[in-house]
């Protein structure tokens, strides 16, 4: 299961404006320094770390297991496409993968930051009946 998590950190804000875009791709990014372990001011998408290891679409192959995908519509950290992403290149292998856009949900649980209301779409009754189904059709 993966709720909101980047899949090509290339394109981490593709879905975002032009601002973002060069936020997420300036070389004092701190998602990178975090990538890639190191001071170097590289970009996400002049990161071989970024593209290589670091990406989970080089991990994908047919003998994976079923994928449950989640992703907020208003998720201003990772870019809603990434799980579609993922979910695509899952299917081109041949993996069974499904995948919920929840709607006026952003990046997960943020009542850390102040907004305590951001839990409730993800922790709804529907939402984790479509988890408990899952894992009830996948673990039998």
């Amino acid at each position: 299961m993966d709720k909101f998590g980047p899949s090509d950190m290339s394109r981490i804000g593709a879905d975002f404006d032009a601002d973002a875009q060069r936020a997420y791709a300036a070389a004092d990014n701190p998602i990178v320094r975090y990538v890639e372990g190191t001071s170097e001011h590289l970009s996400l998408t002049h990161s071989s770390i970024a593209s290589g290891p670091a990406n989970p679409l080089s991990y994908v192959s047919r003998t994976n297991p079923p994928f449950l995908l989640f992703h907020g519509d208003q998720d201003r950290l990772v870019s809603p496409s990434q799980t579609l992403i993922l979910q695509q290149t899952l299917r081109a292998a041949g993996v069974n993968s499904t995948r919920y856009v929840i709607h006026g949900a952003g990046h997960g649980d943020m009542a850390f930051l102040g907004d305590p209301q951001s839990s409730y779409l993800w922790s709804s009754n529907e939402t984790m009946g479509i988890i408990v189904e899952f894992l009830r059709k996948t673990l039998r």
